[in-house]
């Protein structure tokens, strides 16, 4: 909480070890030379793809996964981010109030969140 700026900064990590696995399979008419190379290559690349895809969506789910933590963070937060911007209004009028005149009464409800300062100027 920046109290200057007003600004609220949150943030959350997560991490998830996932195994992730890929197998192609390929026929090829010449099981030596060219062409075997040739198809291990395509396979291999056939599975990093696929691999990649399903990297792609585990970070998705992580990521949502954090982002719901990180908002129910911030909806529990919300009372107590209100009481203290509360507070700090209190005491900023409480001394202004006194920079005015003499400060007479000051009737601080917490319950009903009023503030009532009676000053004499």
């Amino acid at each position: 909480v920046e109290p200057a700026t007003g600004t609220v900064s949150a943030r959350a990590e997560q991490s998830d070890g996932v195994l992730l696995q890929a197998q192609r399979e390929g026929v090829t008419y010449d099981d030596v030379g060219p062409a075997e190379v040739a198809m291990r290559r395509e396979l291999a690349a056939r599975a990093k793809a696929d691999l990649e895809v399903q990297a792609k969506h585990e970070q998705a789910r992580v990521q949502t996964e954090a982002t719901e933590r990180l908002e129910k963070a911030l909806r529990d937060l919300g009372p107590e981010l209100n009481q203290a911007v509360n507070r700090a209004t209190a005491e900023a009028l409480k001394k202004k109030a006194a920079q005015l005149g003499r400060v007479k009464e000051i009737h601080d409800d917490v319950e009903r969140g009023t503030l009532t300062i009676t000053v004499e100027v």
